[in-house]
């Protein structure tokens, strides 16, 4: 996740430098979420888990 929030293309993840907002994370029906209606999808997960072995953020 480091090199996603600290990136200029972070957008609405930016503000997930804030590690205090960043330990709030939390799974709300399958998906990794933050206050603010932040979220990882987890279909997009699940693909690049089926394709790839693993899912990692560039």
């Amino acid at each position: 996740m480091a090199g996603l929030i600290h990136s200029p293309t972070a957008g609405v993840f930016a503000v997930l430098q804030d590690e205090e907002l960043f330990s709030k994370v939390g799974l709300h029906y399958g998906a990794v979420t933050w206050p603010g209606e932040l979220d990882l999808a987890p279909d997009a997960m699940y693909e690049a888990i089926c394709r790839c072995g693993e899912w990692v953020l560039d």
